[in-house]
């Protein structure tokens, strides 16, 4: 009973941590004035308008606030129009370097909805898919710092350690694809663990090539830390499996096939790059030692998060 009771309170206490975060970032969000250039830019390509983005209002001089934001975000609440434009995004999201995932979610979430260019509306509607994101993000942090310390108590001091600062306060509010990429890249940090503490199966293949391309596709920063992480995996396992070195080999090979597989299914252009943003793209990815130097000072300005 006294057992029962305790894991009934960590779940309590858990759900409360989870609550609290998300009404301080609801408190925030209301609290915004004004919204940046790259939130708009986020609905623009997601609803795949060309006004605003391709194509400029040239004879259209008379057009109130609200006219233009139906011409240039969300209006079409049909499904078919959804359909059509998460196959337009698949096809070219229009923002090389990165991938359709995050604007095609976005379109997804806007499904039946014609917000009639309300500002307010699109901007709180949009923030509710982040607040999904950030769920996901607390619940895979949780289950990481649960694995690692197997103990409840240090794991919610772990989420909301991760969770209370300024800058994940300010992922989670800002309109762009910063907060589902926390969410994936942390899933992908709990599959990662999984494949080093569970003994190899097709489930966990399924998964981690799941989570691997998510993880990739959620932004190309990612394909950074999905990089580091493969390089440290790999000698572990290695070493794990000294004895069955040709059951671990299969399970690389059929890791890295399925993966591509679901990348390139998701976004066949995202590995393809090309357009003005590649160089940029690139050149971030390019240098993994000053990736890493840069990674390890920023541990430095932590104590500014808070």
């Amino acid at each position: 009973m006294m057992l029962s009771n305790k894991k009934d309170y960590s779940t309590y206490v858990l759900i409360s941590v989870l609550i609290l975060m998300l009404l301080i970032r609801e408190f925030w969000f209301a609290s915004r004035q004004g919204l940046h250039i790259d939130e708009s830019l986020s609905f623009i390509l997601s609803a795949y308008k060309d006004y605003g983005w391709t194509k400029v209002f040239g004879s259209l001089t008379e057009l109130t606030g609200s006219q233009v934001r139906q011409l240039i975000w969300f209006s079409d609440d049909s499904i078919k129009g959804m359909f059509s434009d998460v196959y337009h995004l698949w096809q070219d999201n229009r923002d090389t370097p990165h991938s359709n995932l995050y604007y095609s979610l976005l379109r997804i979430w806007f499904t039946g909805i014609n917000p009639e260019g309300n500002t307010s509306f699109i901007t709180n509607w949009a923030f509710k898919l982040n607040q999904l994101f950030f769920v996901v993000s607390f619940v895979a942090i949780y289950g990481i710092a649960n694995r690692l310390f197997n103990s409840k108590q240090i794991a919610i001091l772990v989420v909301f350690v991760s969770f209370i600062n300024t800058a994940s306060i300010s992922n989670s509010i800002f309109l762009r694809p910063y907060q589902m990429q926390e969410a994936l890249v942390a899933i992908y940090t709990l599959t990662s663990l999984l494949l080093i503490r569970e003994k190899l199966s097709l489930r966990l293949l399924v998964i981690h090539s799941i989570s691997t391309s998510l993880a990739m596709l959620s932004g190309y920063f990612a394909l950074f830390y999905v990089a580091m992480i493969s390089v440290f995996l790999l000698p572990y396992l290695i070493i794990k499996y000294k004895n069955n070195l040709k059951n671990a080999i299969s399970f690389a090979v059929k890791y890295i096939v399925l993966t591509s597989i679901i990348s390139y299914a998701i976004y066949p252009k995202y590995f393809f790059v090309d357009g003005n943003r590649q160089g940029e793209a690139l050149d971030k990815l390019g240098s993994f030692s000053d990736n890493l130097i840069n990674s390890v000072k920023s541990l430095s300005m932590i104590n500014d998060f808070f």
